[in-house]
């Protein structure tokens, strides 16, 4: 994750830790303290790139490159930036039939990557959610992540705290659902919706318009996240 960081230009000196949805779901394949985890087989399908394979480090579960071999699904995002979901809809399908539990390591539905929205783990998940699949997550917006992430910083005053993201879905939403302010970046992936580039403000009453339907209400925004 740190490498990954200073690939974007975030020098180390910037942050004190960074805690993730998977390094959340890392800790859970460990300490198997949730039922849903505890309840887990030992054989695991990967939907993901390899570079994630480090969510399995140090843990007894081993991947198996067939389906019915496996106890459930890791689901960590599309193994391309360029796929599609419906690169994924016939794996989906299949896992449905033998009724594989999912585990989702990041909920995010799309990201901005060189400008462009790709498809991530949660918008596969969401997929599989449809067609009658159980699907566990682990990361925004459930507040788990946040009670986490507060107990590594050593806060608990929420008071203190702020969320800052661009996603409706899953920051803004997280940050409701744990009583957190939220700052929301309107230049992200809602940017097209709210009719504005990177970085160039959007006008206070359209942005209202767009959270209001979903029933959100961000403490404050801004046109872009910059370091």
């Amino acid at each position: 994750m740190v490498s990954s960081m200073e690939s974007m230009g975030i020098n180390r000196a910037l942050y004190n830790e960074i805690y993730s949805s998977g390094e959340a779901t890392w800790e859970e394949f460990i300490n198997r303290s949730d039922p849903f985890f505890s309840s887990l087989g030992k054989k695991v399908f990967h939907i993901g790139p390899e570079r994630d394979n480090s969510i399995l480090e140090q843990t007894d579960i081993v991947k198996v490159k067939d389906l019915v071999h496996a106890d459930f699904i890791l689901n960590t995002g599309p193994s391309l930036f360029t796929h599609t979901l419906d690169d994924y809809e016939l794996v989906l399908s299949q896992s449905m039939k033998i009724k594989l539990p999912m585990v989702c390591a990041n909920p995010d539905e799309v990201v901005i990557r060189d400008g462009k929205k790709v498809i991530c783990a949660g918008l596969i998940a969401k997929r599989y959610s449809e067609l009658g699949g159980k699907v566990v997550y682990r990361g925004k917006p459930d507040p788990r992540i946040y009670e986490l992430s507060m107990e590594k910083l050593n806060c608990l005053d929420k008071d203190r705290i702020a969320i800052i993201g661009d996603s409706l879905d899953t920051d803004i939403a997280g940050a409701k659902a744990s009583g957190i302010k939220s700052i929301w970046c309107t230049g992200g992936i809602h940017a097209k919706e709210l009719g504005v580039n990177y970085g160039a403000p959007a006008k206070l009453d359209v942005a209202k318009k767009l959270a209001d339907q979903s029933n959100l209400k961000p403490w404050s925004i801004i046109p872009g996240f910059y370091w």
